[in-house]
């Protein structure tokens, strides 16, 4: 089957994205092949979604009937990050997944079904969400003492050619026994 995409007539926001390459937007609907009807048999589908650069994507499922089984082997849709290697969620069954988000401004859901035992699918909607432009970075605990042994990462996201401005307003670690 050829992947279509087609803009919604009420808003060139919003998108009902059926698969291959979405138009760019801010927001959309993403369905499994033939929703509300059941899928098909052999179906692999690739919906990428992309926003803006600095904003992140939220999926959130309306809903969501696949095939059940424990390792989600036969019928599932998979998400992945940015990066389109982190896997996010794998999922089958028919309970309502949370909502998902990624890391960056990208996105990729992936759709498969197997040789057999077809259902409804799914139905998905998908939204930007831009970036802060200030915000607070605190250490495990602040104000208190942070842990013993402890290392955290925090990623800071902005635009392509933005610039961060990072103030420390407040600095107590225990010095290494060098400084006199």
């Amino acid at each position: 089957p050829i992947p279509s995409c087609a803009l919604s007539p009420t808003t060139s926001e919003s998108s009902d994205c059926t698969g291959g390459d979405c138009p760019s937007s801010t927001s959309g609907t993403i369905k499994s092949p033939n929703y509300p009807a059941n899928y098909p048999d052999y179906e692999d589908l690739t919906i990428p979604l992309e926003v803006g650069a600095g904003s992140t994507i939220e999926l959130s499922f309306n809903s969501f009937d696949l095939e059940a089984e424990g390792s989600c082997a036969y019928d599932y849709v998979k998400v992945l990050d940015t990066d389109g290697t982190t896997e996010l969620a794998k999922l089958c069954g028919d309970s309502l997944p949370s909502a998902i988000k990624s890391s960056g401004n990208k996105l990729t859901v992936v759709f498969h079904s197997d040789l057999s035992v077809n259902k409804k699918g799914f139905e998905a909607t998908w939204k930007e969400v831009p970036g802060v432009s200030s915000g607070v970075v605190t250490s495990p605990g602040y104000p208190s003492s942070y842990p013993n042994s402890q290392m955290e990462v925090k990623t800071i996201s902005v635009p392509e050619g933005a610039k961060i401005e990072l103030t420390l307003t407040a600095l107590s670690i225990e010095s290494d026994g060098s400084n006199s």
